[in-house]
């Protein structure tokens, strides 16, 4: 079931939009026949219809391999965010993650306007590095439009072997790719220096 509904893009939500039922990820857990379900049916008639007639396993396990694996990107990342804005509540700033926001910011300081610091996180592996330090280039040129009052920080979840070797030159990459609209870049193992940044800029704290 999880190898079907990724390779075709039906998750639970988007099968009961197009074919009208309800959880059919609850198949899943299923250790019975359940062919003869009218639910299983339906799927079963949703995958003739969207996969190919000729389709080899090869293909099947490499394309839901790659999709597991940016899944697994995505939730790292998730949690990553949620770390990084519970560290700032644990040293009394308050903050949200921006998502009814212009550019939808990953954490926001205060929690009401007028908002003094906007940030975006990053799990960056190596292969996609400069890709994604030219994202935090645009989002910080979006936020100086959208908060022309804020600060703009961006979290860098890099490698370790990178920090050892490059640290300083990383983070002058990501200034570069801003266009001076960054104010401060951090990685991982600095969100002391995080929090001193929020402090010098006299950021609303609790």
């Amino acid at each position: 079931m999880p190898l079907f509904q990724k390779i075709t893009g039906l998750p639970d939500r988007e099968f009961e939009r197009l074919y009208g039922e309800k959880n059919i990820g609850n198949l899943r857990d299923r250790k019975t026949d359940f062919r003869e379900e009218e639910q299983a049916v339906k799927f079963a008639d949703a995958l003739v219809d969207l996969l190919p007639h000729d389709l080899s396993l090869e293909t099947v396990l490499f394309g839901f391999v790659k999709m597991w694996e940016g899944d697994q990107r995505r939730h790292k990342r998730s949690k990553y965010e949620e770390y990084v804005r519970e560290y700032l509540e644990e040293h009394g700033y308050l903050n949200f993650k921006g998502n009814t926001l212009p550019g939808e910011p990953d954490f926001v300081v205060p929690t009401e306007e007028p908002y003094e610091v906007v940030g975006e996180v990053r799990v960056i592996q190596q292969r996609d590095q400069q890709k994604r330090f030219k994202e935090f280039g645009s989002e910080a040129r979006a936020a100086a439009e959208n908060f022309p009052d804020a600060k703009f920080v961006a979290v860098a979840n890099v490698t370790q072997f990178n920090l050892r070797e490059r640290r300083e030159k990383l983070r002058e990459e990501v200034h570069k790719a801003s266009a001076a609209n960054i104010h401060a870049v951090v990685f991982q193992d600095e969100l002391d220096r995080l929090v001193d940044h929020l402090n010098e800029w006299g950021v609303t704290r609790e």
